[in-house]
């Protein structure tokens, strides 16, 4: 199954900026070398002055979760909130595929079809 890990980071913890600049670069060269190896897409970043940042990296299900089980996956994760404000994470299926065939059978299943 296709899914997008999709990473949320809020404003730096005030005096821990230089450290969340670290941790921001350590975390981009984290996902940056498993899409080299080709375990996932390279991150996509979004950013603003005025909203939290969302890095988002795509795989296949099972590669990401294996990923997010590796020691430096797990330290950047806890270490995350330590540096940054408003952090979250969560695997999205995406596209519309998946939804729709679902759905359909659910549908279908309760006779509603």
């Amino acid at each position: 199954m296709k899914v997008a890990l999709v990473f949320t980071l809020g404003m730096p913890v005030v005096g821990r900026e230089a450290q969340a600049i670290d941790h921001a670069r350590a975390s981009e060269a984290f996902w940056r070398t498993a899409a080299a190896e080709g375990k996932c897409s390279e991150p996509e970043v979004f950013w603003s002055s005025t909203a939290p940042t969302l890095t988002i990296v795509k795989g296949e299900a099972e590669d990401l979760q294996m990923l997010m089980a590796t020691p430096e996956a797990q330290r950047l994760v806890m270490t995350a909130p330590l540096l940054f404000q408003d952090v979250s994470w969560e695997l999205r299926m995406y596209g519309l595929d998946p939804l729709f065939s679902q759905f359909e059978t659910a549908v279908k299943e309760m006779g509603l079809a």
